[in-house]
């Protein structure tokens, strides 16, 4: 069975901020839904600066959006570019059933 396992690296004075531009205020929740394309979502509601989605066991890089200047807002749907981001790798499919999936997020540190 595959799973999407959640990682998520927030640092500095922006763990503290409600401003979505700058980072996250306290814990990060993140949820997934299952299936070939799974919503990925996260509160409190910031921006991430990366996010990549990578097969566990090789460290395949399975999709990269890219970040604009105002940030990758959550949900985000495996797959699907949010408006105004860019990919750096178009999505493979999940073989589901068979690998394990991990979920890279940044957030920004502020200042």
């Amino acid at each position: 069975m595959a799973f999407l396992l959640a990682l998520a690296a927030c640092a500095g004075a922006a763990c503290g901020s409600t401003d979505p531009s700058t980072g996250c205020e306290g814990p990060l929740q993140l949820t997934t839904s299952s299936g070939p394309t799974p919503t990925i979502d996260w509160n409190p509601d910031c921006r991430a600066d990366e996010l990549a989605v990578y097969e566990v066991t090789t460290g395949h890089t399975l999709w990269a959006p890219h970040r604009a200047a105002q940030g990758i807002a959550s949900p985000v749907t495996y797959g699907t570019v949010p408006l105004g981001i860019t990919e750096l790798l178009p999505a493979e499919p999940l073989a589901l059933g068979t690998s394990s999936f991990a979920l890279y997020m940044k957030f920004p540190t502020g200042t």
